[in-house]
């Protein structure tokens, strides 16, 4: 099967030209809605194919009400950037070799003509290799349409923000401290699923 996805630039744009058009011409669903002058924007070139399975989360959850601020898409089983990097090689008529990072001796050889090379370098410091949908402790509820939920926790109000400010504090105190149970201690106060100490 073949997927079509749209980046986060061009979903990012859709939700907000739709939340704009649906504040100057009406609630979306409605008459007078936005909602389709946007979704053709999607058959245009550079967007999308609009029957691709990456679309559709975003265009439903365009004509949802208002009441649920914090959407989050469920875009499927994640992909490994390597399997990309390929598909984008080979989709440019080349052949890919994938390649470990430059400290390699054999590294420095030149790649044959019609190969490009997809060199490794290794992970950033905190760059996660895996990215959660939410956590247990969020509170995400179904949205009424396949992939796509929407976060039901309460807005930021006063006391929120004080404990708010209070992690912060709390935060900053122990960034830079060597002492790793209370750097642990710190961040299960306000994150309890953090998996325990090896």
């Amino acid at each position: 099967m073949t997927r079509f996805f749209m980046t986060i630039p061009e979903a990012a744009t859709l939700v907000i030209q739709s939340a704009a058009l649906e504040q100057s011409v009406g609630g979306a669903g409605s008459g007078g809605t936005g909602v389709p002058p946007v979704l053709s924007s999607l058959s245009t070139p550079g967007s999308t194919d609009s029957g691709g399975t990456g679309v559709p989360p975003v265009r439903n959850s365009l004509s949802l009400p208002q009441g649920a601020p914090v959407f989050v898409l469920d875009m499927g089983q994640p992909v490994r950037i390597v399997d990309l990097a390929e598909r984008f090689v080979r989709a440019h008529g080349f052949t890919p070799r994938l390649r470990p990072a430059a400290s390699s001796a054999s590294s420095s050889l030149p790649a044959p003509r019609g190969t490009l090379d997809i060199t490794f370098t290794g992970t950033r410091p905190g760059e996660k290799l895996h990215e959660e949908l939410a956590y247990d402790a969020e509170l995400l509820r179904p949205a009424g349409y396949p992939g796509i939920n929407f976060w039901a926790g309460p807005a930021p109000e006063g006391d929120d923000v004080k404990r708010i400010s209070q992690m912060v504090a709390e935060m900053s105190a122990v960034r830079h401290s060597h002492d790793r149970r209370a750097v642990l201690a710190a961040l299960r106060r306000y994150v309890p699923t953090l998996p325990a100490a090896e």
